[in-house]
């Protein structure tokens, strides 16, 4: 055998040919391998193409050669080709000629098995790709059949064993069977540029591919009903990105807030179908974010409002603020929310009576709904904080009075202000306008169990750290004021879910360093600093807290703050020696036992629902969005962004919006068939055994190589058939190679 260069019409091409004598002792030339583009060395072809005629002859060197890694690769590559064309394009022989059958097979083990590679995982993603017959979309918008392949390849890694671009070639050639699924081989000098192109491709096509899979969804899983969940995640660069506008510092999500972030909004069905993404730059927050996917839903989303029901965002509260909830309201849309956790207070009678409250079967949740007039909206050029907003929040306190009588006394009514005009109280001056708002109000004692213990763990690692600030301090070590305030400054930042419930003191003196540090080493090593703090009697709630000689209360933004340093004014002015911190003091500040409110919390929708459970089934649902975006940045390769422009970032991220509809659309046809849940991870684990192999069988007369999918076991079978997968529609390759 040997190399050459042959000049196509695609262009010139490397091929490995084998010289032989047909029936009439004539010199032939056959080919057995065409390598494309494939960057053989020179000085390496004739030691890679030797080697492969003694292995397809099954023939041993007298004096066996060793290989470079890189002639091996090109071996192992080559073999893997024949095996998957089949016998008509290596021998030249007919089929009929070649079959294995016609030789007995003389013993077992002459049976080698070779070339295992994983097929498990890449079958349900084919099957997914298949069903939403994405093939057929790609090429009504112009891709070709290679460009159609590689975008398979590309989402269908992404799904199942995420790699850059760079590494995808690799993964196709020597881990995965996707080459055996669909046909033909992945390799060449530019099979990088290959996928990139192809990403490039389908960022632009987005909007057309994102609504072909609305509508494919629809048809196979029947008309959705128009509710919509909202959520948002981040993605951390590797490197500075200073070729992107969109990589911005912001707090990150998977705390690398040292790396520069772009932010992706997700809008799934109550399913955890995705509908749609957006992507925004990293120093996004979640709540702005929001009236730009609206304005698409309107726009590019079209398709998903309809005129016979209004649309119903179910969001989380850091995205359901007063001015978003308004949005929506002047727009004609519907809202579920929940509140935010420091509300909690407000309805601490309701959650204390709990009285009237149902539990939901099977769940252990306990929940009560109430009906609230709301008093009518501003006009929508109104600023977000008109009086209105003032008059709504005092007509809800009147409500929960209302609804609580006669179980506590009646609130007294609110005092008309400049803030807070003053309420309607008879029928005829309610506005035509005014609205309703349902409030489901739940507890879970699981989940209270679960927040007392988080929180007892902070408040113990918060006084561990107290105490060590404070030993430092007694042994003079850390004296001087400003510093103690900036440490006090960062331990309540660090531990901001618990340190506002704490007051806080230094003592202060004039003694110098020297004397404090010598007082310091005259006490007992083993004397602890005195203390009021109780692990357990704490409460909580909300803000976080901040340093020095004064309480930690008030509200910090959980970015870093960067603290200057203030000279000492005495020392700066008269020359006196600084003060400096003696002693550390904490102690918890009193107030009502919060512990009792663990557990608690209330949603909020302008659609009236029938009953409370439907409204807590329809908003625990987006459980389903998190999910998702787990599986994004875990399963499906969404974090790091290793690209730099903006485009191909976009890109990035929409490969794996796409494996997260393959996903999405495997889970819900298996659970509508029955299988028990499964998370992604553990269906890898399952299907990853389950594989395409080569067995060589060699007879007196030929060699004879057949490549098929092996025999599923019961679980991996049963899985197949809820998805209506057959095993023997996957092609087999046979090939026989004669001996001379």
């Amino acid at each position: 055998m040997f190399f050459r260069h042959k000049k196509t019409p695609s262009g010139i091409v490397l091929q490995l040919i084998q010289a032989f004598r047909n029936d009439e002792d004539s010199p032939r030339q056959r080919i057995v391998a065409s390598l494309g583009d494939a960057a053989v060395a020179p000085g390496d072809r004739a030691a890679v193409a030797r080697r492969v005629a003694l292995l397809l002859s099954g023939q041993k060197e007298l004096i066996e050669s060793k290989l470079t890694p890189e002639q091996a690769m090109w071996v192992d590559l080559i073999l893997r080709q024949i095996e998957r064309k089949g016998v008509r394009e290596v021998t030249g022989m007919a089929p009929s000629a070649a079959h294995p059958e016609a030789e007995p097979v003389l013993s077992l083990d002459a049976v080698e098995h070779s070339h295992a590679s994983a097929a498990g995982p890449e079958l349900l993603g084919l099957n997914a790709w298949h069903a939403l017959k994405l093939s057929q979309a790609l090429g009504a918008m112009g891709f070709n059949e290679a460009q159609v392949r590689c975008a398979q390849a590309s989402v269908i890694n992404r799904l199942v064993g995420p790699v850059s671009e760079h590494a995808l070639g690799a993964w196709l050639e020597n881990v995965s069977s996707l080459p055996d699924l669909l046909g033909g081989s992945f390799h060449g000098k530019h099979v990088e540029g290959r996928f990139y192109r192809v990403g490039d491709l389908l960022h632009e096509n987005t909007k057309a591919i994102e609504a072909h899979l609305r509508e494919q969804q629809e048809q196979i899983f029947g008309r959705r009903s128009h509710i919509f969940l909202y959520d948002l995640t981040n993605t951390y660069f590797e490197g500075v990105a200073a070729g992107n506008p969109e990589a911005k510092h912001g707090h990150s999500k998977e705390k690398r807030n040292d790396c520069p972030l772009v932010s992706l909004a997700l809008a799934y069905t109550q399913d955890g179908l995705p509908l749609g993404h957006k992507v925004f730059a990293g120093n996004q927050n979640d709540a702005a974010s929001f009236p730009g996917a609206v304005a698409r839903l309107e726009t590019d989303w079209k398709d998903l409002c309809a005129k016979d029901q209004r649309p119903l965002f179910v969001m989380e509260c850091g995205i359901g603020t007063a001015a978003n909830l308004l949005l929506l309201r002047q727009k004609g849309y519907d809202y579920l929310v929940s509140e935010r956790r420091s509300t909690r207070a407000d309805h601490e009678a309701i959650f204390a009576s709990k009285a009237d409250f149902k539990e939901i079967p099977g769940k252990a949740v306990f929940v009560k709904m109430l009906s609230t007039k709301m008093p009518a909206d501003a006009p929508p050029d109104a600023p977000p904080d008109a009086p209105v907003a003032a008059a709504s929040a005092a007509c809800v306190a009147a409500s929960v009075a209302t609804a609580l009588a006669p179980a506590i006394p009646a609130m007294a009514p609110p005092v008309p202000s400049a803030l807070s005009p003053s309420l309607p109280t008879t029928s005829d001056e309610v506005a035509a306008d005014e609205w309703e708002e349902t409030r489901l109000f739940c507890f879970s004692e699981a989940r209270g169990e679960k927040e007392k213990a988080m929180l007892t763990k902070a408040r113990s690692r918060f006084e561990a750290d107290l105490h060590k600030l404070a030993l430092s301090i007694k042994k003079g070590k850390l004296t001087a004021s400003d510093k103690v305030s900036q440490r006090i400054g960062r331990l309540c930042e660090r531990h901001s879910s618990v340190s506002r419930y704490y007051k806080i003191t230094t003592d202060l003196t004039t003694e110098t360093g020297a004397e404090l540090a010598t007082a310091a080493q005259s006490k007992s090593a083993a004397e602890s600093p005195t203390t009021t703090a109780s692990q357990t009697a704490h409460n909580p709630g909300e803000g976080t807290g901040t340093a020095g000689d004064a309480e930690s209360g008030g509200k910090r933004k959980a970015t870093t703050t960067k603290m200057k340093r203030v000279p000492n004014t005495a020392t700066a002015a008269t020359g006196t020696s600084p003060r400096l911190v003696s002693a550390l003091t904490w102690a918890a500040k009193p107030g009502p036992d919060r512990d009792a409110l663990c557990g608690s919390y209330c949603l909020r929708s302008n659609r009236s629902f029938p009953e409370a459970t439907d409204m807590w089934t329809l908003y625990t649902g987006l459980t389903n969005a998190e999910d998702g975006f787990r599986c994004l940045k875990t399963d499906l390769g969404l974090r790091p962004v290793r690209h730099q422009t903006s485009e191909r970032v976009r890109a990035h991220i929409f490969i794996s919006v796409l494996a997260l509809h393959l996903l999405a659309f495997l889970k819900k046809r298996l659970v509508e068939a029955g299988a028990p849940p499964r998370t992604w991870t553990t269906l890898k684990m399952l299907l990853r055994s389950h594989a395409y192999a080569t067995l060589t069988v060699k007879t007196p007369s030929a060699i004879q190589q057949l490549r098929k999918l092996g025999r599923p076991d019961q679980i991996q079978q049963a899985i197949y058939n809820q998805l209506g997968i057959h095993i023997a529609d996957f092609p087999k390759y046979r090939t026989t190679l004669p001996l001379s």
